[in-house]
């Protein structure tokens, strides 16, 4: 498209056949199948680094600003009590609909900075004015969600201060893609952290000194335009300042180019919050509350494999089957990070969920072990589906994305509706991690079109057998903290001793990745 900040769908990366791929494209190990070479490539490992170095910045913000986010809910939940944490939990839910506004476009402002640094210039200001539009149009429709369900007011007000916080973190997504386009997720991390630290040491005060519903919620406000001016203040600061120009003819092209993605994102949206809306109108915001304290933590461990994928999405927009390291030996490495991190999150949450959910929302959440233990099963699976979804956007093969994510909605509604009657926040506790199995081996088979076969024994062999290590100290010491404890040691052990004599390249490849060497941030494209 002449002109335009999109390239057509199906467009080959710039450079990906002709010539080798840039420092920063590269992600996967050598040696792996197709690649040529050898293991002292510089090449791989030195991409495989800028990778690592990047995941390894925003997982720290993330993991730090996760902190201040868990202390805020906690201390929610303990003074408010289930149905006030409930009331707070529907009203997060409902104003998901504002990520309607991002239309997916945070993927292409990512995906096209990566490859043409000037693309910022015709992106960033149109992109915002989309968001702006849609976003006023998603705060009006919260709003009426909330009153038409008859809710009592100070539900609703939540509604309405959440619904702009959500707008302003929505507009905030715009600067983290232009950073991660590039390869520079420092500002990121830190702008999460000042959101977030500053949402818990405002809103755990006023909750403390008996501060209500309404008060919270306009914490999280506050958070959330701190946190959006740290990052305006930061992009400007790295001498990236768009001219405030709206074409409304590219914005309208953008929009249109960009539907796929954004409907798909929107039933995904859908999918992360329709649980909690329909047991609210099925049951009550006790429920909601109880069903939301496993699910914050649930929740928790999603943010690893959506970094993660974040994360990659720069180097697999520049990766087909013909570059070196071709997109499959990419997918096969990232599928197996993922599972390193993911699997043993996923085994905690199934076999420990009794004092995580216990530690974090006291003895009067103890009911919500189960559907924790449920959502669990399927925390591994959301990360390889993420990261799915990079392979397949990084390709342009949006479309796709429509009808799985619209049928995966569908599902898990009958699922709900099936499920929560009888069984209520277990039932929609089991209706998400069916729904998530059944999105997750969608995703993968379409993706194994695009990207070829992976060797599935080489990305689960080690972290399967360190759940297994972590499944020992849980039936022989029970379910409670020391066995937690001596599960987190265990696992690590297993994991390398069997990494180590399985797979040795992978090893010595994410042991060189992860340690600190200055990778210069230039023009990806060299």
């Amino acid at each position: 498209m002449k002109g335009g900040g999109l390239r057509s769908p199906g467009a080959p990366p710039q450079q990906a056949a002709t010539a080798p791929p840039a420092d920063g494209a590269v992600t996967a190990a050598p040696g792996a199948a197709n690649g040529p070479p050898s293991a002292g490539s510089a090449r791989p490992r030195s991409g495989a680094r800028r990778v690592a170095r990047a995941l390894g910045v925003q997982l720290g913000g993330d993991a730090l600003s996760k902190v201040g986010s868990l202390a805020f809910y906690t201390v929610m939940a303990r003074e408010l009590g289930t149905t006030g944490f409930g009331n707070f939990t529907f009203a997060a839910s409902v104003v998901l609909v504002i990520e309607v506004a991002g239309l997916g476009l945070d993927q292409v402002v990512t995906r096209d900075v990566a490859r043409e640094r000037a693309q910022v210039e015709r992106l960033f200001w149109n992109v915002n004015a989309i968001k702006l539009a849609l976003g006023s149009v998603g705060i009006a429709v919260a709003l009426a969600i909330s009153l038409l369900g008859g809710y009592p007011r100070p539900v609703t007000v939540t509604v309405g201060i959440l619904a702009v916080a959500k707008l302003a973190e929505t507009l905030a997504k715009t600067y983290h893609a232009v950073f991660r386009g590039v390869e520079e997720t420092g500002p990121i991390a830190f702008g999460l952290i000042v959101q977030r630290f500053s949402t818990a040491a405002v809103g755990v005060a006023a909750l403390l000194a008996g501060a209500g519903l309404e008060v919270a919620a306009l914490t999280y406000l506050g958070g959330a335009l701190l946190g959006l001016a740290y990052v305006s203040w930061r992009l400007s600061a790295r001498g990236i300042r768009p001219n405030l120009r709206v074409s409304l003819a590219r914005a309208r092209r953008l929009a249109t180019e960009s539907l796929p993605i954004g409907l798909s994102w929107t039933f995904g949206m859908l999918l992360a919050r329709l649980d909690a809306v329909l047991l609210s109108f099925l049951k009550n915001n006790t429920a909601v509350g109880l069903y939301g304290a496993a699910y914050r933590v649930f929740e928790a461990t999603l943010l690893i494999g959506s970094t993660f994928a974040l994360s990659a999405l720069p180097a697999l927009s520049r990766l087909d089957r013909s570059t070196f390291p071709s997109l499959g030996q990419a997918y096969e490495l990232g599928c197996k990070v993922v599972a390193l991190m993911l699997f043993p999150l996923s085994a905690a949450l199934m076999l420990f969920p009794t004092p995580i959910t216990e530690t974090f929302f006291g003895h009067a959440f103890a009911t919500s072990a189960t559907p924790m233990r449920l959502l669990g099963a399927s925390t591994a699976l959301d990360g390889v589906f993420l990261l799915s979804v990079q392979v397949i956007a990084a390709r342009g093969k949006r479309r796709v994305l429509l009808p799985i994510s619209a049928a995966a909605v569908a599902v898990n509604t009958v699922l709900n509706l099936i499920l929560i009657p009888g069984h209520s926040f277990n039932g929609a506790a089991l209706a998400m991690t069916l729904t998530e199995a059944t999105l997750a081996a969608v995703t993968v088979l379409y993706t194994l079109r695009l990207t070829g076969l992976v060797r599935w024994g080489r990305i689960v062999l080690a972290p399967a057998a360190g759940c297994a290590a972590m499944a020992v100290p849980a039936l022989t010491l029970g379910g409670g903290a020391l066995g937690l404890a001596l599960a987190a040691l265990v696992y690590p052990a297993v994991t390398v001793l069997v990494e180590r004599r399985a797979y040795p390249r992978d090893l010595r490849l994410m042991i060189d990745s992860i340690r600190w060497r200055r990778v210069p941030i230039g023009n990806p494209l060299g």
